[in-house]
């Protein structure tokens, strides 16, 4: 089941699963994705499922929706898309997230060179042992460097 991802440093991670055909987004008591920003309005956006893809779309809000730091008034959301309601951010996982190992974190590669966005999710590891590394990016692509201090680190 898809779902979106809150990416706040300062809070424990809260994941809203997309369990609905139609999924409301603002501080009104009946949505259903509720984040926790002032600058979201009360009925900010809707995400529809209409049997292949998950339609985001924006209802004028005051501080805007956007994807991958774009403004939309409407976008069709692809995997590991970041969706921000005003100033909060979340990650569109398609598949769902699912609880992994303690510490796991999830890197993803930025669409533009240059631009380095690490996102702190779990995600479920089929592959193990899972050794720290280092992930680097740089404008020519993906470096891994070992290190030993570094928390384990997952690339999708």
């Amino acid at each position: 089941m898809a779902s979106l991802v809150l990416l706040l440093e300062d809070r424990p991670r809260q994941i809203f699963p997309l369990a609905r055909t139609r999924v409301s987004v603002g501080r009104n008591f009946d949505s259903l994705v509720r984040p926790p920003c002032e600058s979201v309005s009360r009925n900010h956006a809707t995400i529809i499922f209409d049997g292949t893809d998950y339609i985001l779309e924006d209802h004028e809000s005051l501080n805007g929706t956007f994807v991958n730091d774009a403004p939309v008034r409407r976008h069709v959301l692809q995997q590991h898309d970041i969706v921000r309601f005003g100033s909060c951010t979340f990650m569109f996982d398609l598949h769902g997230a699912v609880k992994g190992p303690a510490s796991t974190e999830v890197l993803v590669p930025p669409r533009r060179a240059g631009v380095v966005k690490e996102i702190p999710i779990t995600h479920t590891m089929r592959v193990m042992p899972v050794r720290p590394v280092r992930m680097v990016l740089s404008p020519g692509g993906l470096l891994s460097k070992p290190d030993q201090d570094a928390p384990p680190l997952t690339i999708r």
